[in-house]
């Protein structure tokens, strides 16, 4: 699986996030385990993970410094890692497109800057980047 960052200035809680998957159709499920609560969106016999991040619960701990100063830069009141399986990216990109219009915000790749970033502007243009700097569509053209 891989994972995105997704920060936004709304209070969005993983119920809320629920709600929008009911809206778009899709099963879930609110997991808790030891304190932490994750919720799995389930598309495919699959799920999109999605984790809500908090700088207060050591969260982010594994963030480099360039990651810290444009966290604390843009001073989300919500933050998310959302972990998937590469083949739904495209699934994924319109759910957080409906997930970005609602609440606003950005999501970066875990790269040390976020880059790229995509808002609802761009979202539809969503590629995976692979280590040779191909993209996802550019593989499955081939």
């Amino acid at each position: 699986m891989e994972d995105l960052f997704l920060f936004t200035k709304s209070e969005v809680t993983l119920p809320s996030i629920a709600e929008l998957a009911d809206a778009k159709g899709y099963p879930h499920k609110i997991i808790t385990y030891q304190g932490h609560s994750d919720l799995n969106v389930y598309y495919n016999a699959k799920a999109w993970v999605w984790a809500k991040m908090s700088e207060q619960e050591g969260d982010y701990g594994g963030f480099e410094p360039t990651q810290l100063d444009i966290a604390h830069a843009y001073a989300p009141l919500s933050a998310f890692i959302v972990s998937f399986h590469p083949d739904s990216l495209q699934l994924l990109a319109d759910f957080i497109e409906s997930f970005l219009r609602l609440y606003g915000g950005w999501l970066g790749w875990g790269t040390s800057d976020f880059e790229p970033v995509y808002t609802a502007e761009n979202i539809r243009d969503l590629t995976f980047p692979f280590a040779s700097g191909e993209s996802i569509q550019h593989v499955e053209d081939r």
